[in-house]
C-alpha cells in the first residue's frame, strides 16, 4: 500500500518497492538456530560470504569471504556466535541426505522459509476460528430452544442463521487471510524470479491477481468447511436426543474451530501458497514473453514423503514437465494437506 501511494508509476514499474527494515525485530526473524544449521550443512557448498549473508551476518570485504569450507566452530560458520562446534557437527536429518544436490539444498531453502511462515498463519487463522466459534454459540444460545431435547425446529433455524452469519462475515475472513496468503507468495516469487534473472517487477502484477484468487478460494473453502461441521454436530446431537446444554458444549469442541485446524491449514496452505504463486505467474510470464518454463517437483526425500510424490519410477518426484502440464500424479503443483514438496523452475528461449 506504500508503494502504490509514495512511488510514481514510472518507479513503480522499474521494479522500486517499500519495505519495512526488520532485520533487528527479533520476533520477526527466522528461527536463528534453524538457518545456522542450515548454513552450516552447506560449508562446503556455500562460501563464507555465502553463509554469512543467509544467516543475517555483514560479509566480508577481502579474500575470507570466497572461501568455501572450514572448520565446525563458529567463525568457520560465518560467525554464527552462540552455536557449538558439536551442535554445528550433529547428523544430517534424512530430508538433507540429498542436501550436495542442487535440488536437495532448493528444498531445504523452500522447507526454512515455509516454516519461518507458519506460526503467523496458525496464530492468525486461529484468532479468525476463534471469532467463528464464539459467533455460531452465541447464535446457539439465542435460536435453541431451552426444553428437555433439542427441538428439530429450532435447530434448523440455528443452522440456517449459521450460514448467513459465514457468508456476512465472509469479507471479514476474505481481510484475514489476504495478508497470509500474499506475504507468502511474495517471498515465493521473488526466489523464482532471482533463481531465473527475471525481474520481480515482471511477476508482481500476477502476484496480486494470484493472492486474491487464493484468498477467495480458501476462505470460501474454510466457511464451507465450518458449516459442515457445524451441521454434522446439530445432527448428532437430535440423534441422541440431546439437550441444548449438551449439544451446545458439542459446538464448544467444534473440530472445524479448535488449533488443530488452525496449525493443519497453516501447513498446507503455506506450501500450497509458495507454489502456486511462482507457478501461476511464471504461466503468466510464458505467456507474455514466449520464453518456455519448465517445472520439475521436488520432493523432501525422506521415508514421510506420499507414494505417489516418490522419485521416478514408482511416482512423481523430479519429473520436468511444462509449466501449465500436470504432473502424471494429476496436479499441477504440491497442494495437499500436509504436503512438503515443492517445484524447481528453469526456461528454454
Amino acid at each position: 500500500r506504500m508503494t502504490r501511494q509514495m512511488l510514481t508509476p514510472a518507479e513503480r514499474a522499474a521494479g522500486m518497492s517499500l519495505a519495512f527494515d526488520t532485520r533487528n525485530v527479533r520476533a520477526l526473524q527466522n528461527d536463528d538456530k534453524e538457518r545456522a544449521t542450515t548454513a552450516a550443512m552447506m560449508r562446503e557448498e556455500w562460501t563464507l560470504n555465502e553463509r554469512r549473508e543467509y544467516t543475517g551476518k555483514e560479509p566480508f570485504e577481502d579474500e575470507r569471504g570466497d572461501e568455501i569450507g572450514g572448520g565446525g566452530g563458529a567463525t568457520g560458520l560465518g560467525g554464527l556466535e552462540g552455536f557449538s562446534a558439536e551442535e554445528m557437527a550433529a547428523p544430517l536429518p534424512s530430508a538433507f541426505k540429498y542436501l550436495a544436490d542442487e535440488k536437495g539444498l532448493h528444498w531445504v531453502l523452500f522447507d526454512v522459509q515455509c516454516k519461518a511462515a507458519e506460526g503467523t498463519w496458525e496464530r492468525e487463522i486461529a484468532k479468525g476460528l476463534k471469532a467463528q466459534q464464539k459467533a455460531i454459540l452465541a447464535l446457539a444460545r439465542k435460536y435453541l430452544k431451552p426444553e428437555k431435547q433439542t427441538d428439530p425446529n429450532s435447530a434448523k433455524v440455528f443452522t440456517d442463521k449459521v450460514a448467513e452469519m459465514l457468508e456476512e462475515t465472509l469479507p471479514a475472513f476474505v481481510q484475514l487471510i489476504f495478508p497470509l496468503v500474499f506475504t507468502t507468495a511474495e517471498g515465493a516469487v521473488k526466489q523464482a524470479a532471482a533463481k531465473l534473472r527475471i525481474s520481480f517487477s515482471v511477476l508482481q502484477e500476477g502476484l496480486f491477481d494470484y493472492a486474491e484468487r487464493e484468498t477467495a478460494f480458501l476462505s470460501s473453502v474454510m466457511n464451507g468447511t465450518t458449516g459442515k461441521d457445524v451441521a454434522v454436530a446439530v445432527q448428532k446431537g437430535l440423534e441422541a436426543g440431546e439437550t441444548v446444554n449438551a449439544l451446545t458444549k458439542r459446538l464448544e469442541k467444534l473440530p472445524a474451530c479448535d488449533r488443530t485446524r488452525a496449525k493443519l491449514v497453516a501447513r498446507t496452505e503455506t506450501t500450497r501458497a509458495w507454489n502456486g504463486a511462482q507457478r501461476d505467474t511464471l504461466s503468466q510470464y510464458q505467456k507474455d514473453t514466449g520464453v518456455q518454463v519448465f517445472k520439475t517437483w521436488v520432493n523432501a526425500a525422506d521415508d514421510r514423503v506420499r507414494d505417489e510424490h516418490e522419485n521416478e519410477p514408482t511416482g512423481v518426484g523430479e519429473e520436468r514437465v511444462p509449466i501449465d502440464a500436470v504432473f502424471s500424479n494429476g496436479l499441477q503443483a504440491p497442494s495437499e494437506p500436509n504436503c512438503r514438496c515443492t517445484l524447481i523452475y528453469d526456461t528454454e528461449d
